[in-house]
């Protein structure tokens, strides 16, 4: 699934986030970890058990990932 061809209200279940071919692709554990910490966008509730996260939420942590990557790259000029 890409994420960014979601409207950005659409709401993302856990399953589509973590593990290998999901969204982000972090373990469950290491996801709750960082719900925890404030790394990753906070859910919003859709019954009393039941938690998703917003597409449009998704689409912004990834882009600030990417923009902060860029930001850390080292750019070797030619002497």
């Amino acid at each position: 699934m890409d994420v960014f061809d979601l409207h950005p209200d659409t709401l993302v279940s856990l399953s589509e986030i973590v593990g290998e071919g999901g969204i982000i692709g972090v373990s469950v554990s290491t996801w709750y970890k960082g719900l925890r910490e404030g790394r990753y966008p906070q859910p919003v509730a859709i019954s009393k058990k039941r938690r998703a996260w917003r597409a449009g939420d998704l689409q912004d942590y990834l882009r600030n990932l990417g923009a902060q990557k860029k930001a850390n790259e080292v750019v070797s000029c030619p002497p």
